[in-house]
C-alpha cells in the first residue's frame, strides 16, 4: 500500500482494497500524461472529493454511534442480531476514522507527516475494519438461515454471539498483520516493501478470496435458502395467525439484513475491480488517481448507509432514534412505516430474541375479514362471518364481542405446549341478532 502518490519504484504498489482501505498507489511507472496530473489537481476536482469525504466522515461517524448508543442503552435491543449489528457499526466508525480521512490526504500531500506508529498502524487497522464487516456479515446471515430453515435446532445464545465476535477480530488482526510488518517508514515517506512482488500479488488474491468472493458467495447462498423457506411457510391456509405474524416479521428483518449486505457488495465491488485491473494493467492507465478515489470515496459510503436502512426498516431502531434525536422522526415517518397507525401497540418479545412492535388488540368487524403485513392479503383473509376463525371455533358473548385466543409467544417455528404458552386475548366485534 503506497502512501505517497507522487513517487513510483517497486515498493510502492497499492494493496487490494479488502486488505487495506487506505489503498494508496504510486504515479504510473511510465510517465503520466500532463492531462492526468491537470486533471486530479484542478481545485474543482480536490474541492468535490473532499467534501465527500467531510460527508461520508460525519454521517458515518455520527449514524454508527447511534446504533451502538441504541442497543447499549436498552437492554431489550441486546439481541444476537443486534449485537452483531453494533459489531458492524463499530467496525464502520472504525474505517471513518481512518481511511477516510488519512486517504484524500495521503493523495493530495507529497510527504508522510503522521509519523512511523501510524504509518505501520494506519494501513492494519483498515484491513481489520473490513475483515469485521465483512466476516460479521457472514455470522448474520448463517445465524438467520439456521433460524428458519432448521427452526428446531437450538438459536445461538448471546454467549456464544460475543465469543464469535471475538474470534472474528482475532481473525481480522490475523490476517491483516502483514500490512503493518511491510510497511517502511523513511524521514516523510510511508509505502509499501514487500521481500518479493510475487509475494505482494499473493496477499492481494488472498484478500480477495478471503474477503469478498468465499463470504458473499455463503451469505448469498444462505439468504436465497431462507427466502425459499419462507416462501413455503407463507403459501394460502398452511399457517395460521400467530405463523403469519412471525413469517412477516421475519421477511421484515431479513429485507433489512440482506439489504445491508447488498450495499456493502455493491459499493466495494469498483475499488475491487480498480484493484485487480491496476495488477496487470498498470502502466496502461491514465487519470488513475481520480479513478481511484472516485471508487474509494463508493466505498466508503457503505459506513453511512446502515443506520438509514435501520431507521426506515426496523420500527425499533426507529423509536429508539427518535427518543435520542427527535427530529430523526420527522424524516423517518414519512418512509416505509409498516404499521397501522390506529391501532394500539405493544412492545413484543418474540422467541428469536427481536422485539418488535404489534397490534395487541386486533378489532375485527363481523363481516370483515383479517390480515396482517403480508404483501399479498388475499392470502391472510379469514372469514369470523360464519364463527370460525382459521377454523377455530368463536364463542358469541352478549356484550357484542366475540373472543378467542392465540399464543403471544413466537418462538421461530419451535413448539411450545399450549399450556406454557402466554395468551394474548383478541376481540372481535359482531352485530346482535
Amino acid at each position: 500500500m503506497s502512501i505517497n502518490f507522487n513517487n513510483s519504484g517497486y515498493n510502492q504498489q497499492n494493496l487490494h482494497p479488502f486488505a487495506s482501505h487506505l489503498a494508496k498507489t504510486s504515479a504510473l511507472t511510465t510517465a503520466s500524461t500532463t492531462d492526468a496530473i491537470l486533471l486530479e489537481n484542478r481545485p474543482s476536482i480536490m474541492a468535490t472529493f473532499i467534501s465527500l469525504y467531510t460527508l461520508i466522515f460525519f454521517f458515518g461517524i455520527c449514524g454508527n454511534a447511534l446504533v451502538v448508543l441504541v442497543v447499549c442503552r436498552n437492554k431489550a435491543m441486546q439481541t444476537v442480531t443486534n449485537v452483531f449489528i453494533t459489531n458492524l457499526a463499530l467496525s464502520d466508525i472504525l474505517m471513518c476514522c481512518l481511511a477516510v480521512p488519512f486517504t484524500p490526504i495521503s493523495a493530495y500531500g507529497s510527504t508522510w507527516h503522521l509519523g512511523r506508529v501510524l504509518c505501520h498502524l494506519v494501513p492494519m487497522s483498515l484491513g481489520i475494519s473490513v475483515y469485521v464487516s465483512t466476516l460479521t456479515s457472514l455470522a448474520i446471515a448463517v445465524d438467520r438461515y439456521f433460524v428458519i430453515v432448521h427452526p428446531f435446532r437450538s438459536r445461538m445464545r448471546l454467549g456464544v454471539c460475543i465469543l464469535l465476535i471475538i474470534v472474528i477480530w482475532i481473525v481480522g488482526i490475523s490476517i491483516s498483520l502483514p500490512l503493518a510488518i511491510y510497511m517502511r517508514f523513511d524521514h516523510e515517506k510511508c509505502e509499501e516493501h514487500w521481500p518479493q512482488y510475487t509475494s505482494r500479488r499473493f496477499f492481494n488474491f488472498s484478500s480477495l478470496i478471503l474477503q469478498y468472493l468465499i463470504p458473499f458467495s455463503v451469505i448469498s447462498f444462505s439468504y436465497y435458502k431462507v427466502w425459499v423457506a419462507l416462501a413455503r411457510r407463507s403459501l394460502p391456509g398452511r399457517t395460521r395467525i400467530r405463523e403469519e405474524v412471525e413469517i412477516c416479521r421475519k421477511k421484515r428483518t431479513n429485507r433489512m439484513l440482506i439489504a445491508m449486505v447488498v450495499i456493502f457488495a455493491i459499493c466495494w465491488l469498483p475499488l475491487n475491480i480498480v484493484h485487480m485491473i491496476t495488477e496487470f494493467y498498470r502502466s496502461q492507465l491514465s487519470h488513475y488517481k481520480v479513478l481511484f478515489l472516485s471508487t474509494h470515496v463508493i466505498a466508503m459510503s457503505s459506513t453511512i448507509y446502515n443506520p438509514f436502512l435501520y431507521s426506515w426498516l426496523n420500527d425499533n431502531f426507529r423509536k429508539e432514534f427518535q427518543k435520542i434525536v427527535p427530529c430523526l422522526f420527522k424524516v423517518c415517518c414519512c418512509l416505509n412505516r409498516r404499521q397501522p397507525s390506529n391501532l394500539p401497540t405493544q412492545l413484543t418479545n418474540v422467541g428469536d430474541g427481536d422485539f418488535y412492535d404489534r397490534p395487541s388488540t386486533y378489532q375485527i368487524p363481523a363481516e370483515s375479514t383479517i390480515g396482517t403485513c403480508t404483501q399479498n392479503p388475499s392470502q391472510m383473509k379469514q372469514s369470523t362471518s360464519n364463527g370460525k376463525l382459521n377454523g377455530l371455533p368463536i364463542k358469541k358473548l352478549n356484550n357484542q364481542e366475540t373472543s378467542f385466543t392465540v399464543p403471544a409467544d413466537e418462538t421461530s417455528g419451535s413448539l411450545i405446549p399450549l399450556h406454557q404458552q402466554p395468551q394474548t386475548t383478541l376481540t372481535t366485534t359482531t352485530n346482535k341478532n
